[in-house]
C-alpha cells in the first residue's frame, strides 16, 4: 500500500480504452504506474492510496520501473 499520492497524469490506454496510465508523486518523487482493466477513474490532482507492485516495463528496447497497480482506493 502506497498512501496519499497526487495524481499528476492520467491517461486511457489500450484498443478499447480500458486501461489506465498514471504518473503519481508523493511531492517528491514521480512514479510511473499503469493498471489494467481500470473500474475507477481518477483525476488530476486527486489524493489516492494505490496497491500493487513494482515491476520493469520493457517497451521499444527500452527499460524503466513502473508501478502495476491492483487498487485504487
Amino acid at each position: 500500500l502506497i498512501k496519499d499520492l497526487s495524481v499528476v497524469e492520467v491517461m486511457t490506454i489500450g484498443a478499447e480504452k480500458n486501461h489506465l496510465r498514471l504518473i503519481l508523486t508523493d511531492g517528491n518523487e514521480r512514479l510511473q504506474a499503469v493498471q489494467f482493466g481500470f473500474d475507477k477513474m481518477v483525476n488530476i490532482g486527486q489524493r489516492v492510496d494505490v496497491t500493487g507492485t513494482l515491476q520493469i516495463n520493457e517497451f521499444n528496447n527500452q527499460r524503466s520501473i513502473q508501478f502495476l497497480v491492483d487498487q485504487i482506493l
